[in-house]
């Protein structure tokens, strides 16, 4: 008789698995899944069902292998095609997130938040966005919580923003830039004219009549005029909605030149905060190994044109300093040989390769003071010694 172990046949195991369940019309129904797909599926980044469904059957008891009746599908789904009910099961059951892939969509979303960030926020004293590796650093000081169930763009805006400025960051939106055109069929020069001091006249209004409540004259700068009777505009995001609808109203056509707009050039943010405010901002600099910004007084001074002034010459009685010995004024000297002139390029590079430029620069790494030829030479044979000796031990 065989002895061995019977094995079941026409059965498949399976194995990291992950179980979305669905209670309806009082019956319960699972779907077997691939583990960390399932948020990828609802999400949109995964379009393929044969990488998130394991199996197209639907179970009452995936642990026990119990299939659901059709019975028990077409009465609750009204059809008994199971692949098209493990698809609605995929979609509305519940779900629960394994810790992994919990933290791998909040490492996500807190990276796209960063980056929405840099890209639509700016200095207010440069005009300059800051590196992601700042703003980063400046969401975790600050302790930011990611929510899982709202949009990047939604938390960086809403949330994140408005924190850093609490925390006393000198970041502001970046503005955007429009391009009105009137429909007066007056002179570009006339018209533009015109669009200037309605659109001028707008905003003042605005401003006026809100009272406390209204914004900063800072949150648009003032219309410029441009080619082909249009003006060119900078105005604050959150504007545009108000300044659209007033440009429909006139019959004006309005078109979006630059979503953000960003001051040009090799400096990234800058222009940091005062004393008081200096642990925020003046920290996040430094972890970024970013130059510190001068103070205003020095960027005015800066600015100011340069003068000349011819430097005092030497007082007669004040002798210039002796040429080395031998040096015929065109000696080459090392600072690991002190008091000692090469006449050669070729013995300089003989004294790199020697044992006196190898201990003394040791040395001077070190702190200590530097030793001449004969004890370079006697320090680097003691060296040599103790290394053979070593190796003789250890063999």
């Amino acid at each position: 008789m065989p002895t061995g172990r019977g094995e079941p046949v026409g059965q498949k195991r399976h194995t990291n698995i992950a179980v979305v369940r669905m209670k309806k019309a009082g019956f319960r129904f699972e779907v077997a899944c691939y583990k960390n797909t399932v948020m990828a599926y609802r999400s949109g980044a995964e379009t393929d069902v044969d990488e998130v469904l394991q199996s197209k059957y639907v179970y009452t008891n995936i642990s026990k292998g119990i299939f659901a009746p059709l019975d028990d599908i077409k009465a609750a789904f009204g059809t008994d095609d199971q692949e098209a009910v493990c698809l609605m099961i995929l979609k509305s059951g519940e779900y629960q997130v394994s810790d992994k892939e919990r933290a791998s969509k909040q490492t996500s979303l807190f990276r796209d938040i960063c980056t929405v960030l840099c890209s639509k926020t700016v200095n207010p004293d440069t005009n300059r966005p800051y590196p992601f590796a700042v703003v980063e650093q400046s969401l975790r000081d600050a302790h930011f919580n990611v929510d899982v169930t709202k949009a990047a763009k939604l938390q960086a805006l809403q949330v994140a923003l408005p924190l850093l400025q609490n925390k006393g960051v000198r970041i502001e939106r970046a503005k955007m830039r429009v391009k009105i055109k009137g429909s007066t069929k007056s002179s570009e020069r006339s018209q533009s004219a015109e669009l200037v001091a309605s659109l001028s006249a707008l905003t003042l209004g605005d401003n006026a009549s809100d009272g406390a409540s209204a914004k900063p004259a800072s949150t648009a700068t003032s219309p410029v005029p441009a080619a082909g009777g249009a003006v060119i505009w900078e105005i604050d995001p959150s504007e545009f909605r108000r300044i659209d609808a007033t440009c429909r109203e006139n019959g004006w056509t309005i078109e979006v030149l630059e979503l953000s707009v960003h001051e040009q050039g090799d400096e990234i943010g800058g222009g940091g905060p005062p004393p008081a405010q200096r642990s925020g901002m003046a920290r996040m600099m430094e972890r970024a190994h970013l130059p510190v910004p001068p103070p205003p007084s020095t960027v005015a001074a800066l600015d100011a044109p340069v003068q000349i002034v011819s430097a005092p010459a030497p007082p007669p009685s004040v002798a210039a300093p002796p040429k080395p010995a031998g040096g015929g004024g065109g000696g080459l000297t090392s600072a690991t040989a002190p008091g000692v002139t090469f006449q050669s390029r070729d013995e300089l590079k003989a004294h790199l390769k020697s044992d006196w430029h190898r201990v003394n620069l040791k040395r001077k790494s070190a702190g200590l003071p530097l030793l001449s030829k004969e004890e370079a030479e006697g320090e680097a044979l003691l060296e040599e010694m103790e290394r053979e000796k070593g190796l003789s031990e250890f063999m």
